[in-house]
């Protein structure tokens, strides 16, 4: 069945309608909003923004499209990032490699980074990784990945460079700080498991030893059925090793430290 082009132009008329009407009830319901919790002025400054959106789509002097996209994520980033050093917004891509190095699996170095001081910084590569066996350590700067400066690169961009196909190399070149010297390095990726609880083994006079890699999602589950397991060889105390522990996941921590504290101790409060 054919739809005359006459036919066409009316129902995309009718559709153009329909979602202007919709964008004005959805403004006009937030104004109304705004304007009952005094963010009035929030809201005009949102119109002053999709026009400057608007301008750099039309007029970027770059004669090239602008990625309306990238304009957005970049503007919510300027916004979270301006409130305080530890709020940070994530695109779809940044968040799901923060899901894949606490919940599975990656190729990789087995190295854990961060920015320190505007540098690309290691801090601590996991153990028998790729990463730990070349000789990488914990205060590393990583200056060069590929023979490309990391200067001005940010976290996603870094890993991005640093994550790849199993297998497959890549050079990075660090400053060592304590020896101020700059080292080469070329590394084979390979499947970097998400490994939480290592090492645990009965020490002498019943003492039971456990390290704790990272706190990712299955951390706790882990932790409990090591412990369980050391409860069973006669363990009557407990060295929990947390050295060089990156951090991670706010939730896997408060529910490791239910198991050492009692029902009702508060582990942490959060506000906003």
């Amino acid at each position: 069945m054919s739809i005359s082009p006459k036919r066409q132009r009316l129902w995309l008329v009718i559709l153009a309608s329909v979602l202007a009407i919709n964008l004005a009830v959805g403004l006009r319901v937030y104004s109304n909003e705004a304007e009952q919790n005094g963010e009035t002025e929030a809201f005009e400054k949102i119109s002053v923004m999709m026009r400057v959106l608007h301008l750099i789509r039309k007029d970027y002097v770059n004669g090239e499209k602008v990625d309306f996209s990238k304009l957005i994520y970049s503007a919510l980033r300027g916004m979270v990032g301006s409130l305080d050093p530890f709020s940070g917004f994530m695109d779809p891509d940044e968040y799901g490699s923060m899901m894949e190095s606490t919940e599975g699996q990656f190729g990789g170095l087995g190295i854990i980074v961060t920015i320190r001081d505007d540098v690309l910084t290691i801090v601590t590569p996991i153990a028998d990784t790729p990463g730990s066996r070349a000789g990488l350590l914990a205060g590393d700067q990583i200056i060069q990945i590929a023979g490309e400066s990391t200067r001005g690169l940010d976290m996603h961009g870094a890993v991005k460079r640093l994550k790849g196909e199993t297998g497959t190399e890549v050079t990075i070149t660090i400053y060592r700080p304590e020896s101020k010297q700059t080292k080469e390095f070329t590394i084979e990726r390979a499947l970097i498991p998400v490994v939480n609880v290592k090492q645990a083994q009965l020490l002498e006079d019943k003492i039971g030893y456990v390290r704790i890699v990272q706190f990712s999602d299955p951390t706790a589950d882990r932790l409990r059925e090591t412990l369980e397991s050391l409860l069973k060889d006669g363990a009557s105390s407990l060295i929990l090793d947390l050295r060089n522990n990156p951090g991670g996941l706010l939730e896997s921590a408060v529910d490791i430290c239910s198991y050492f504290l009692p029902d009702g101790k508060l582990v942490v409060s959060t506000q906003g």
